[in-house]
């Protein structure tokens, strides 16, 4: 889900500039979807080496 927001966001980014609530949307999809890749990623680095151990 967090895909498809920030996918529409970025399709239709400037169409969506003259539209406050729209901007804000975007702007925190696109931060809670970085977060997401960050937190994902950050467990798999933290699974990997409890596996190796």
């Amino acid at each position: 889900m967090l895909e498809v927001i920030w996918i529409l966001c970025f399709w239709n980014f400037d169409n969506w500039l003259n539209y406050g609530w729209y901007k804000v949307m975007c702007i925190i999809g696109r931060l809670i979807y970085l977060l997401h890749l960050v937190s994902f990623n950050c467990s798999v680095l933290y699974k990997d080496k409890f596996t190796e151990q």
